[in-house]
């Protein structure tokens, strides 16, 4: 018993480590499918991107600003209308485990509501925003209509060149994502406290490539108006 009990102590911690590894290459996985579908959504419909959205991206609720309802010709969402939604591609698997029972009262992902355009002096949301509310939070009346998505050619940096590849478009989120605005968006208390892959955050790009945020790079402050 006492063996037993040695290598149990020497194997739960290698155990857990797999299993974060695990959970971090399905999360990729899925998010290489998301990424793969907003891509041929903007081919289908001008180049311009899906929205408008919330930015906070659940995984369920057909009809809603979501991206598992806008892209259902391009994703397998088959599960995420239904109760059942463990295994959707739109779950990241370490968010649901450090949720628990919570899981599906908060976003597991959080779209980047703060990016440069060509021949504009401000940054906005690629996605468009989905209701009055959100358009209030980032300093618009509160009678503003919904605003539309923005082309994908278009994203620059400060210096006006294409930045695609350098742009996050979509990543998971924890109470430690520091954006302005994030926190009036969605139930933030029930957020992971901490990001769930430890060192870094998984996102997709605007050229659509999926990789790491680092986290010093997930400090997000809207553009002076």
């Amino acid at each position: 018993m006492a063996i037993a009990g040695v290598l149990a102590t020497l194997l739960f911690p290698v155990a857990g480590q797999m299993r974060k590894r695990a959970d971090n290459v399905t999360c990729v996985s899925n998010l290489r499918q998301i990424g793969l579908g907003i891509l041929n959504y903007t081919q289908d419909h001008e180049g311009r991107l899906p929205g408008p959205l919330l930015i906070g991206q659940y995984t369920y609720k057909e009809g809603y600003p979501f991206l598992s309802s806008a892209l259902r010709e391009y994703v397998d969402v088959s599960t995420s209308f239904k109760k059942s939604f463990r295994d959707d591609v739109f779950v990241c698997p370490a968010n649901r485990r450090s949720l628990g029972r919570y899981f599906g009262y908060s976003p597991p992902f959080g779209m980047n509501a703060f990016v440069r355009f060509r021949e504009t002096d401000k940054t906005v949301s690629p996605f468009g925003y989905a209701n009055s509310y959100h358009s209030a939070l980032f300093g618009q009346s509160a009678d503003t209509p919904p605003l539309l998505s923005h082309r994908l050619a278009d994203i620059v940096d400060e210096q006006g060149a294409p930045a695609q590849a350098s742009t996050w478009a979509l990543m998971d989120i924890d109470q430690q994502c520091e954006f302005s605005t994030f926190k009036e968006a969605v139930r933030y208390d029930l957020l992971p406290t901490a990001p769930v892959h430890d060192h870094h955050r998984n996102g997709i790009f605007f050229d659509f490539h999926v990789g790491p945020v680092p986290l010093a790079r997930n400090i997000i402050v809207p553009a002076a108006r």
